[in-house]
Parts: structure tokens; sequence; C-alpha cells
């Protein structure tokens, strides 16, 4: 019976989560392709950088989403005559992850939309609860999935869940990035609008107090 981590996905995890490393883990070479097979490695991103935290989140989502990956956003295309998809086999199933929502950021044209979903996942290994999310292309931030935050066991995941993604919507606006066109599903532990409202909203506050300046100003 295979292990739910293999030691060098063990150690990519602690990396992911900001524990402390073993000393195991610091004889491993985590870059190594010479893993058994069904190993969740580290991989670069798109253009090849190899951000060891970026790095290691993205492998922890991509453990989480293993046995998952048909249910994820997916993106399609073809060049002479082969089709090409985003996303890889079906993995070994390790955990059940609760699907939380999924929004669509934009619609760039008929067809294509900029989807994301979220998943709340428990790491029992790590007693942490853990929020990955999946886009269908690695064009934002050089992956797919990517590791969105985690909290320690509580009596209120709800409040954790909408703290650590409005931190890391807020870390989108601070890079530019809109509020998203709308949500495509919804579920009962959430408000995905209510967290976009408190991120979103103070954006438009501080642009219309700059307004009120500038009419001052006339």
């Amino acid at each position: 019976m295979r292990p739910v981590f293999f030691p060098t996905e063990a150690a990519i995890v602690r990396i992911a989560l900001g524990l402390e490393p073993t000393s195991q883990d610091r004889g491993l070479d985590l870059w190594s392709v010479d893993f058994p097979e069904g190993t969740v490695r580290l991989l670069p991103d798109e253009s090849d950088h190899r951000d060891l935290e970026a790095s290691a989140g993205n492998a922890l989502a991509r453990m989480i989403f293993s046995g998952f990956e048909d249910q994820l956003p997916e993106f399609v295309w073809s060049r002479d005559g082969v089709v090409f998809t985003s996303r890889p086999e079906l993995g070994r199933k390790r955990f059940e992850p609760q699907r939380l929502f999924q929004i669509n950021w934009a619609t760039s044209g008929p067809g294509f939309s900029w989807p994301e979903v979220y998943y709340l996942c428990w790491l029992p290994m790590f007693e942490r609860w853990v929020v990955v999310s999946a886009r269908d292309s690695p064009d934002v931030d050089g992956y797919c999935d990517r590791l969105v935050g985690h909290f320690s066991e509580c009596d209120e995941p709800a409040d954790e869940v909408s703290l650590v993604i409005e931190r890391y919507w807020l870390s989108l606006k601070a890079d530019q990035q809109a509020r998203f066109e709308e949500v495509t599903e919804f579920c009962a532990l959430v408000d995905a609008h209510s967290i976009a409202d408190r991120v979103w909203e103070e954006c438009e506050d501080d642009l219309d107090e700059d307004e009120d300046c500038e009419d001052c100003d006339d």
C-alpha cells in the first residue's frame, strides 16, 4: 500500500506550509526527476523559473487534486490534428477535497472564459486545512494549480477559509486584477461575493475619494 506522501512529497508539503524541514528533508534533491513512479515533484513554472515556494505550493495543490483532474478547468487545443490539454491524466486519489465555488474572472471572447475553482482539504498528517485553486491554463502565474493558503484546526473553518481567500484576492488586486465577472458555482460554506465586496469595494471607495478630491480642486 502506497503512503499518502512519499518522503520527497512530505518535504515539499513542509515547504509549502512554511514548516521546519526535517534532517531527512535537507538531504533531498527536490528538483530531481529520479523519483518513484507516481511521485508529485517540483516543477518550474511555464517560463521555466524555479521559485521554491511557488513550486511547492503548486505541487501541494496537484497532490490534493490528484484523481480529480477531470473535474478541474481544462484548456484543450489542437495542432496539426493532434489534441492537447492543460490537464494530465488522472492520478491516484489521496484525499477527498471539498469543492467550494468557481468564478469566471473574465470573458475575453465567445467561448473564452477565465475560470478558477476553489477547494478545501484537510491534511491529517500536518493537521492543517488547505485552500487550493485551479485554472485552465498557466497564463496568469505560471501554473494551473496553486496553494491559496492554509490554517490550523478551528471551530469556525468557514471564517478562516474566507480570510485565506480574501488575502489571496487582495494580492491579486495589488497586481491590478479587477473583480471577477461572475460566480458560476456556489457553496454553502463561504460566499464569494461577500469576500469580493470586502476586497474590491475598498478599491472603489478609494477611487471615489480621489474623484471627490479632484472635484474639490476644480
